[in-house]
């Protein structure tokens, strides 16, 4: 056996201690196989789906008058901060406080007479219920006098709006083919419509004509017949507006015939509406007048007769009756009033004294900008993983250096399409209101579906997938070994969590 120099020993163990740590810190994390090496480690894993929305008001209103008529008071205007149950706009109430108090009077006489009729009538009070229904029975035929009255005088309205206004406009306007003249070169299919309207009105007005002529015409069909006239004028004279408003100056058409024009529809359009609340009226009257002979008769029977069980249960009948107008009527005056239905701000406020209110158009919106929620869209892919309580994390164009803290509050279960794409409609509330904020700001939401605190993770890109099954490449007596391992979450940092396979600091191969 042949040994070493003692001397040479001991110079060649430091070189080869020094070559190793060399070696060491040259491979960089790298084994001699040249294979990149990472550890497991302990950290928060969170999965989060992005996406954009804009805040808007969770409470708001469009309101609009539920009866119709002529406005008369406005108090309110864009901008300005109302509390809920206060007045915005009013029509007109004169007539209806009127019949109220008269309704009123007539209610208190009711019960004065019930408590008669329990003690039996005297012939001077006789005399006085004849005197009583001699008048509402000549109150009645007044009100069925101004019907018919305002029966022919809503005719004439019409007539004119239609022969002398509209059929300026209309070429053969009166014959079975009227065509709307091509200087006003409107939407053909505006054009189709306003042709067969013309036509279909002109029948109409005819029929109407023959209807004020027979004296045997029951009133509700006059009533049926002029309220549906009245409606397709209504109709009509709408989209005749639209093609003369949108309509230019051209050759044989000067502005100032344009402008003429749309004073004359636009005149006609009002007056239509007047007729419509004339013809209301005068059909209420008829009724409250019907009303009155009633109750009237009934007073004259209980007077006239001993009073029975009978009698007392009638008199009852009509105070209920009287009841119910004062009712009715306080009703209609509750429904000549908008009212603001929550705390806000108005938006929109279209209400102007003097004009028309139809029952049901939009005049007035308010919404509470101190309550706001995100409203935004969640593409189908993501929507199985969303769940309401969800966090979420809120970045503002016009805040970008905070992060606002909200949640899921609800999910619509209806899709939306969106470029082809089912959407799911979410609203998002913020978990501390921000007084800073306005309705439609835009918004860029992290919505964090799973979160897993101190999880061991790893990058995704070391998993290897084999047959279904998933491994990584574990470092074992310093070379990597392929290791069965069960995964958690993926994040959306690029990790994944490891729910087993691997401990903390375990060493595993990355793919080259």
């Amino acid at each position: 056996m042949q040994f070493l120099p003692k001397k040479r020993v001991v110079a060649v163990i430091p070189l080869v201690f020094i070559a190793s740590i060399f070696a060491f810190y040259l491979s960089d994390g790298r084994d001699s196989k040249n294979f990149e090496v990472v550890s497991a480690e302990r950290k928060t894993v969170s999965k989060e789906i992005l996406i954009s929305g804009a805040t808007e008001p969770k409470n708001s209103a469009d309101l609009a008058f539920e009866q119709g008529g002529r406005i008369q008071s406005v108090y309110a205007r864009i901008g300005q901060s109302v509390k809920q149950g206060a007045i915005l706009a009013s029509i007109d109430t004169s007539d209806l406080i009127a019949s109220l108090h008269e309704a009123q009077a007539d209610l208190e006489l009711q019960e004065a007479r019930l408590g008669e009729t329990l003690k039996g009538a005297k012939s001077e009070e006789i005399a006085l219920y004849e005197s009583r229904l001699n008048r509402a029975e000549g109150a009645k035929e007044r009100a069925y006098s101004d019907f018919w009255n305002t029966f022919r005088s809503i005719y004439v309205t019409s007539d004119d709006a239609l022969y002398r206004v509209a059929d300026q406009l209309f070429s053969s306007p009166r014959s079975s083919n009227p065509s709307l003249t091509t200087k006003l070169s409107a939407d053909q299919q505006i054009t189709i419509n306003l042709n067969f309207s013309r036509v279909k009105i002109g029948d109409s007005l005819e029929t109407w004509l023959d209807s004020i002529q027979d004296t045997s015409l029951d009133i509700r069909e006059a009533d049926r017949i002029a309220g549906d006239n009245l409606r397709d004028l209504v109709l009509f004279f709408d989209l005749l507006s639209r093609a003369v408003n949108n309509a230019s100056p051209v050759s044989g058409l000067s502005e100032a015939t344009l402008s003429e024009w749309r004073v004359s529809v636009s005149a006609a359009r009002n007056s239509i509406s007047v007729a419509i609340a004339s013809l209301s009226s005068a059909y209420e009257k008829i009724e409250s007048a019907n009303d009155d002979v009633n109750i009237a008769l009934s007073e004259l029977s209980l007077a006239k007769s001993p009073a029975t069980g009978e009698q007392v249960a009638a008199q009852r009948a009509s105070v209920n009756a009287s009841r119910a107008r004062v009712e009715r009527i306080s009703s209609q005056i509750a429904k000549s009033y908008v009212r603001a239905p929550i705390d806000g701000v108005i938006t929109v406020f279209d209400a102007e004294i003097g004009e028309i209110a139809q029952p049901g158009v939009k005049l007035i919106s308010l919404i509470n900008p101190n309550d706001l929620v995100i409203k935004a869209y969640i593409p189908e892919i993501d929507i199985g993983d969303v769940a309401i309580k969800n966090k979420v994390n809120v970045n503002f164009d016009a805040f970008l250096a905070e992060t606002f803290e909200a949640e899921i509050f609800s999910i619509e279960p209806e899709a939306k399409l969106i470029d082809g794409v089912p959407n799911y409609r979410a609203t998002i509330a913020l978990i501390k209101p921000d007084s800073r904020l306005k309705s439609g700001l835009s918004a860029d939401l992290s919505i964090v579906t799973s979160i897993r605190e101190d999880a061991i993770s790893i990058p995704r890109f070391s998993i290897v997938e084999e047959d279904g099954d998933t491994f990584v490449r574990k470092i074992i007596n310093g070379s990597p070994s392929l290791t069965p391992v069960k995964l958690g979450i993926k994040g959306s940092n690029g990790s994944v969590e490891v729910l087993s396979g691997l401990a903390e600091f375990d060493k595993i191969a990355l793919p080259e």
